[in-house]
């Protein structure tokens, strides 16, 4: 899926790397130093996908795959006013 937010989050460290996917729903993020991620795939419209546990070893590749399926309008209503006496 195109234009999907991708964030990938080191569960020791904390470290947070971010990426959209491209036309035809692929994604990289180089460069990420050895540990366990979690994934996080995000599209306005769609269910939020997250994959645990992802293992990072020297000089792999790692891929995740992910479908996002239709999902839920949210709605937000927020009421104000005064207090009644």
């Amino acid at each position: 899926m195109p234009g999907a937010t991708v964030t990938v989050r080191n569960v020791n460290t904390g470290l947070l790397r971010a990426t959209e996917t491209q036309g035809d729903g692929s994604y990289r993020v180089p460069e990420l130093p050895i540990g366990s991620y979690d994934v996080t795939i995000e599209k306005a419209g769609f269910q939020t996908s997250i994959t645990s546990g992802v293992k990072v070893d020297v000089a792999a590749e790692r891929r995740v795959d992910a479908s996002l399926k239709p999902g839920e309008v949210k709605e937000q209503i927020t009421v104000s006013g005064e207090a009644f006496r």
